[in-house]
């Protein structure tokens, strides 16, 4: 069961970093689904903010804060303690990059 588990758990943390970079997760932005997703969210967000009587840019930091943290702290649960995840996180973000960047 465990090396079950450390095995899902590398999948999931490489394939999280691969969709941050991908933009697919709003972590970078400079994937195609990435400003997609975006340009998507940020109108509701700001309306929400001005609603509130806050600052666009305060909405746009607190939100960007969930997008980002939400997935990641999952991954980290669901992975546990054997995975060296940030290990895996940075592998699946740097074999995306690069197979972005060649084809």
């Amino acid at each position: 069961m465990g090396l079950v588990r450390n095995m899902f758990g590398r999948a999931l943390c490489a394939g999280l970093g691969a969709g941050f970079v991908a933009g697919a997760i709003p972590l970078f932005t400079f994937g195609p689904a990435g400003q997609q997703v975006r340009a998507m969210i940020e109108p509701r967000i700001e309306a929400l903010a001005a609603a509130l009587g806050v600052p666009d840019w305060v909405g746009l930091a607190i939100a960007g804060s969930f997008a980002i943290a939400g997935p990641m702290a999952l991954v980290w649960l669901i992975a546990g303690p054997d995975v060296r995840r940030l290990r895996w996180f940075v592998l699946g973000a740097l074999g995306y990059g690069a197979v972005w960047a060649f084809t």
